[in-house]
């Protein structure tokens, strides 16, 4: 028995025993299509068989119906309606709108092999104007569009599922379905373990980290099992739409006008990556793609003129400062030693100042000589105005 028979049949187990499917006529549709499945090997394969038996157990379960839309049309239209409000992705969203269909071509048998009359309306092909090439225009910056949607959010929670969005790549489903136990230490701060379609994958964390520490810092959970992107005051997970908001509303406060979405925070991940000049297959392997991607290759494409860059430095080209990619990795503390954006002038930890200027802003002014001070009690027995005891000043401390 192969790895990809023993995830079909644990799937199998959790639809019989209840775990998994939504209600019982779903969970019998959905063994009835995977029996069906196990008929047509040469046609659908094993790693076929589980993705549209997952998918179709996803949408059991957050969308209901899935035996309903057999015969009914609104019940489909209710599923299809789910599959759009979840999946931005044009290619993801067709996947799911095609599982569903074939669930109809499989399971009933009103049309033979096509879909019943309540599914076969459903489209199975992504929009006649969506081009699968990453637009460049469209990509979210860490300085440019990243930290000021950061800074306009209101909670650690939606400044760390931005910053972690941008700073992984993870898929939307991936995203949203962290614990806590999925994220550990590492030396260059965290990562975090996602189960994808590929298998299970890690992924270091850089940027992110003072966010995702922050955020840590005040979740209100404390079991490994507990989702990371919970409530602010209880370790119950957020919902999709509650979660989406909080960072749209951020990217409408910060001016941000490109696309703002999970999906598009995974794919500005990949174009940032591509920039820097990483290698094809460490692209598939971070954002978990299938070796020989042809979503992988265009990002590399796409952005070759940067990865071009990257090499001429190599060579020993000197390269113009405003051609330098930007540096996103965070930077120590000096005082709490924690991660903290190399980009703000104070630790988000502590406040201490990290650069002269903001030490300069965070200066007092000495209310009887005037003089910027650090505090009074350094400042007071070396004043000129007032006199501690010592005779050294005019005046007296109240």
């Amino acid at each position: 028995m192969t790895e990809r028979d023993d995830a079909i049949n644990t799937i199998r187990e959790q639809l019989e025993n209840g775990t998994r499917g939504g209600s019982d006529a779903d969970r019998k549709v959905l063994l009835d299509f995977s029996d069906e499945l196990f008929l047509v090997p040469s046609e659908v394969g094993g790693h076929r068989h589980e993705k549209l038996l997952r998918h179709n157990v996803r949408m059991a379960e957050e969308a209901g119906g899935l035996a309903a839309a057999l015969e009914e049309r609104e019940a489909a239209e209710e599923i299809v309606r789910w599959i759009h409000q979840t999946y931005d992705n044009p290619e993801t969203n067709k996947d799911y709108r095609v599982a569903l269909k074939q669930v109809g071509r499989r399971v009933s048998e009103e049309n033979g092999d096509e879909p019943p009359a309540s599914m076969e309306w459903i489209p199975s092909g992504t929009s006649n104007t969506h081009d699968p090439t990453p637009d460049p225009s469209d990509m979210l910056r860490w300085q440019a569009d990243i930290l000021p949607m950061i800074d306009q959010t209101t909670n650690y929670r939606d400044a760390a599922v931005i910053a972690v969005g941008w700073d992984a790549g993870l898929r939307s489903g991936e995203l949203r379905s962290l614990t806590l136990g999925d994220v550990t230490d590492h030396k260059h701060g965290y990562q975090v373990t996602v189960q994808g379609k590929q298998g299970q994958r890690s992924v270091v964390l850089v940027p992110s980290v003072p966010f995702l520490q922050r955020w840590l810092g005040e979740h209100p959970g404390d079991s490994r099992d507990d989702p990371l992107w919970s409530h602010l005051d209880r370790p119950d997970d957020l919902s999709y739409q509650a979660l989406r908001y909080g960072i749209r509303e951020a990217a409408r406060d910060a001016g941000v006008e490109k696309p703002v979405s999970f999906t598009n925070l995974r794919k500005s991940s990949a174009s940032h990556l591509a920039r820097r000049g990483m290698s094809q297959a460490h692209l598939e392997d971070h954002h978990g793609w299938v070796r020989g991607s042809d979503i992988a290759s265009r990002y590399i494409a796409t952005f070759a003129d940067d990865t071009n860059r990257e090499v001429a430095r190599l060579h020993g080209v000197d390269i113009e400062e405003e051609d330098e990619p930007e540096a996103t990795a965070p930077v120590e503390c000096p005082r709490c030693h924690q991660s903290t954006p190399r980009e703000k002038s104070q630790c988000i930890h502590c406040q201490q100042a990290l650069t002269k200027a903001a030490a300069m802003e965070n200066r007092e002014t000495c209310k009887w000589c005037g003089e910027p001070i650090e505090g009074y009690p350094e400042h007071l027995p070396d004043c000129s105005v007032v006199d501690v005891g010592g005779g050294g000043g005019r005046g007296e401390a109240p």
